[in-house]
């Protein structure tokens, strides 16, 4: 904030010498005057930065690039780790969805082609050039909550209240997974010479807190783990596994043990010390302990799975947004960016999602199935939040399932769509976007909707609870 504070101060001091240097009677007559106008021009610039942060972010970055060094620094070498301990160096030639081609450089020059599995990769290191350590963005999100502690990831920053150590190492593992699977799954589309800076993210510990928050900044109440602002360009989360209700039935859980150990106690010196007798009691009481072990392990499971479905979604949404990938333009088909955020939810991008499968079969076979076409009549402006709450799931399911047929079907055609649309001017409506993805594919809408369907109709069945 006090860089961008500075920059229009000296905009501000530049005009007000200028002033001077065209009529230094007047000003000499009116110093006082001036000087009450300057000031009070410098306030109201400031406090215009302030309320337009996002416009000013992407005048400074547009700024930035057009004045960068023409000849930067070589770009790093980029790396493979693998799941077997081996590391290879070299320059990523392309990505496929089950394999990766590196070229590796090779003494007295050329190179050699090697093709790797993506299923023996652990994570990518592409040497990204980053601008800033800090997050343009870290500053205001500080203020917001000044107790917040602030961790610093090669990719993100993150900020967050009590229990840092939990939230970091769960966040961490996820979000560092996550963006080297998303820089390999959609390298065509990224930038490596011109990186974004790291993402922030905010991770909430308190329930009330995050909740009163998102509903501050005009979210959805009912958002329960996660959501991302396009506008503020940052990330909230709130950390399921420390919510009151988990924290009280562990509790309550430890209690109970205590109750037990307490009642055997009991038993033990009513009825003796004798081997069999404390056997059996024991025995009992390893049981009933067990139970409530595997009760508590299951209800972090199942805490894990939700937080690291929501996780993936919602930082995906962040990813495309900070890399240019989707602009989150008002204009933009919904379909396209949630189906992308869906299809980023598996552990690894690209995997068939059974949740959202099971869905759609179901959806499909019970006849509430929504066609491709009326999907994309839908807006940023008006997202499928518009739908009826019955039809909200279809939505999000479909968009999955179309994008994952897209990926799998038509990879090369579709990542060309999305360039497109990128970087299309004008209005972007429903009539054309539907004439660029007819024109990109080769193929109506009608024989989209067709073979999609006879696509899904090939996928495993997967049995969905009544």
């Amino acid at each position: 904030m006090m860089r961008r504070v500075f920059m229009w101060g000296i905009i501000v001091i530049l005009l007000f010498l200028t002033i001077r240097h065209l009529d230094i009677d007047a000003f000499e007559k009116n110093r006082k005057r001036l000087l009450n106008a300057t000031g009070s021009l410098f306030q109201r610039s400031v406090l215009w930065v302030e309320d337009n942060l996002p416009f000013v972010e992407k005048v400074e970055d547009f700024f930035r690039k057009a004045f960068e060094r023409k000849k930067a620094a070589p770009p790093a070498p980029q790396r493979i780790y693998l799941k077997n301990g081996a590391e290879l160096q070299g320059k990523i030639g392309g990505t496929y969805p089950d394999r990766v081609v590196l070229f590796q450089a090779v003494e007295g020059g050329g190179s050699i082609e090697t093709e790797i599995k993506k299923a023996d990769i652990e994570r990518v290191d592409f040497g990204e050039r980053f601008r800033s350590k800090k997050s343009p963005r870290e500053g205001r999100v500080k203020r917001m909550f000044p107790d917040f502690d602030i961790y610093r990831l090669n990719h993100y920053t993150i900020l967050t209240d009590k229990d840092s150590d939990v939230a970091i190492t769960d966040y961490e593992r996820v979000l560092k997974v996550l963006v080297s699977d998303f820089m390999l799954t959609f390298l065509p589309l990224l930038d490596l010479d011109h990186p974004p800076d790291p993402a922030c993210v905010v991770v909430f510990n308190n329930r009330d807190m995050y909740k009163e928050f998102i509903v501050s900044r005009g979210g959805n109440e009912e958002t329960v783990s996660g959501v991302y602002f396009p506008k503020e360009k940052v990330l909230y989360f709130f950390n399921q596994l420390s919510s009151r209700f988990y924290e009280s039935y562990c509790a309550r859980n430890e209690l109970i043990k205590y109750i037990i150990g307490q009642m055997v106690t009991c038993l033990v010196n009513q009825y003796g010390y004798d081997k069999f007798t404390v056997d059996n009691i024991m025995g009992r009481k390893w049981l009933i302990e067990s139970e409530i072990d595997k009760e508590e392990f299951r209800l972090r499971a199942s805490l894990n799975a939700l937080t690291t479905i929501v996780v993936r979604h919602e930082a995906s949404h962040q990813l495309f947004d900070e890399w240019g990938v989707i602009s989150n333009r008002f204009d933009e088909g919904y379909w396209l960016s949630e189906g992308l955020a869906t299809y980023c939810e598996p552990d690894e991008i690209g995997d068939l999602n059974e949740m959202r499968l099971g869905s759609l079969q179901k959806y499909i076979c019970e006849g509430s199935y929504v066609p491709v076409s009326h999907l994309m009549v839908f807006r940023g402006s008006k997202n499928f939040h518009s739908f009826d709450v019955d039809y909200i799931d279809v939505a999000y399911t479909e968009s999955w399932g179309f994008v994952y047929y897209l990926m799998n079907r038509h990879r090369d055609k579709f990542l060309k769509f999305i360039k497109d649309v990128r970087n299309y001017s004008g209005k972007l409506d429903e009539a054309k976007e539907l004439k660029l993805l007819e024109g990109d594919l080769g193929m109506s809408i009608q024989e989209l909707e067709k073979d999609f369907l006879e696509f899904v109709k090939g996928l495993p069945e997967i049995k969905t609870a009544a």
